[in-house]
């Protein structure tokens, strides 16, 4: 609605819990001035929580103990294959872009689908392991621009991606790299 308004993320107060998925972590609570700006935006009682030095460890199953992990989804990255997107795309009535399926890393000049065979990258001093094939809910047919869902995303997610009743697409990935290391766009990809 054109509102806008900035809020300092605190490094200190009031820590709070905060749910996301299954994980049961902490955040600071960025006060009454962003949760009522929250909510009169989003029109429901809500509070701004920011994670700082508040730590989210990844499922151990997937990832070495101690993996951390910001309040994102399961996993620090997510890379998928521009290649599959417009295999995906070509086959579907409605555009499907990258910003459907809300990764870190796009990778270009690959075969449609070839992130389904990756073990691991590295892109200069930042080694990345692929962990877990990410597993798809309803999110990458809600067009990103509109909030609205595109019924022709979902058969085709469907018929493409679909492997023991489950619709895969994409990698989750762990990484390490010396501190202030970077990933930028256009950096060579090792495989």
């Amino acid at each position: 609605n054109g509102q806008s308004k900035a809020f300092l993320l605190p490094k200190e107060g009031r820590i709070i819990d905060v749910t996301v998925w299954d994980d049961e972590v902490q955040g600071y609570d960025c006060g009454d001035e962003a949760a009522s700006w929250f909510g009169r935006y989003l029109n429901r009682d809500c509070r701004l929580v920011y994670q700082g030095d508040c730590p989210r460890n990844v499922d151990a199953e997937f990832a070495d103990e101690g993996t951390q992990v910001s309040y994102a989804d399961g996993f620090p990255l997510l890379a998928v294959a521009q290649s599959s997107i417009d295999f995906l795309n070509s086959a579907c009535e409605t555009r499907i872009g990258s910003e459907n399926f809300r990764p870190n890393i796009v990778i270009e000049n690959t075969q449609p689908f070839a992130e389904r065979d990756w073990q691991g990258m590295a892109v200069d001093n930042v080694e990345m392991k692929v962990v877990k094939p990410c597993q798809r809910c309803v999110i990458p047919s809600i067009n990103p621009a509109t909030a609205k869902r595109e019924a022709s995303i979902m058969p085709v997610l469907i018929e493409y991606c679909r492997k023991n009743k489950k619709i895969i697409f994409g990698q989750n990935l762990t990484f390490s790299c010396e501190q202030g290391a970077e990933l930028k766009v256009g950096g060579v990809v090792r495989f």
